[in-house]
């Protein structure tokens, strides 16, 4: 079985970030453009712009990236379903964790490997 990696980006990338490239080595690219806002704020998908209001249940930042998360750790467990996984979440004024689990599986039943 071949290995390849799977990796996705969700949020805020640095500030003033433009949204002019997409840095490599993502499979997955959603960059906020220029600094943090909750609302009304653009972000780079993948290379396009897209941009969002002030509608709560759809353009709540906080809420889009983890839906967004969630969907692109849902389709990477469907293209590749016995892959290691290793998930980094980064949170502002939190240290750094890596959860490495075996599998899918394990990953779904939120059993980090030590």
């Amino acid at each position: 079985m071949s290995w390849r990696l799977i990796a996705g980006y969700f949020g805020k990338y640095l500030n003033e970030y433009s949204g002019s490239y997409v840095p490599p080595g993502w499979t997955e690219w959603h960059g906020l453009i220029r600094n943090s806002r909750f609302y009304n704020y653009s972000v780079n998908q993948n290379g396009q712009r897209v941009k969002h209001d002030d509608t709560y249940h759809v353009d709540y930042l906080t809420d889009l990236i983890a839906n967004d998360s969630v969907r692109f750790l849902r389709h990477s467990k469907r293209i590749s379903p016995h892959q290691s996984v290793s998930i980094l979440f980064f949170l502002l004024d939190q240290e750094l964790v890596l959860y490495r689990y075996s599998s899918w599986s394990d990953c779904l039943q939120k059993k980090p490997k030590k």
